[in-house]
């Protein structure tokens, strides 16, 4: 009776030992569980923050774009300010020789003083003249007087 006592008590223990092993064993695989999924929490959170790395870079290029154009549209704009400082307005004025009398071979230009002075009351400057038409002979017929803003 008592060896049956003590196989029941050994059986009892055994038992006990069995469950305790299967309680650590769940406890060591809740373990592994709850590390793996503060992994899986520790990857998402970096993958945001990569995310979020990669989303204010891309709006700094965006920003450097945006400035880049902007100098880009200014510099035009004093470009063409420039270009239009450095254009002159040039005016051309013809003027016709004329004989001084009727059969006479002698030639003078055609009012070419009155046009001058007008030309400098508007705010242009004489620079000079171009011929603008010869005759056969090579003589002029007309110039123009070039005057400049």
């Amino acid at each position: 009776a008592e060896a049956a006592k003590k196989a029941a008590e050994e059986k009892k223990k055994a038992e006990a030992a069995k469950k305790a092993a299967e309680e650590k064993k769940k406890a060591e695989a809740a373990k592994k569980a709850a590390e793996e999924k503060k992994k899986a929490e520790a990857a998402k959170k970096a993958a945001e923050e990569k995310k979020k790395a990669e989303a204010a870079k891309k709006a700094a290029e965006e920003k450097k774009k945006a400035e880049a154009a902007k100098k880009a549209a200014g510099e035009k704009k004093k470009a063409e300010a420039a270009k239009k400082a450095a254009q002159k307005d040039y005016q051309y004025i013809t003027v016709r020789y004329e004989k001084k009398a009727y059969g006479s071979q002698d030639v003078a230009l055609s009012d070419y003083k009155n046009v001058i002075d007008q030309q400098i009351k508007k705010g242009y400057q004489y620079i000079g003249y171009i011929p603008a038409e010869l005759d056969g002979n090579g003589r002029m017929l007309s110039l123009d007087l070039v005057f400049v803003k």
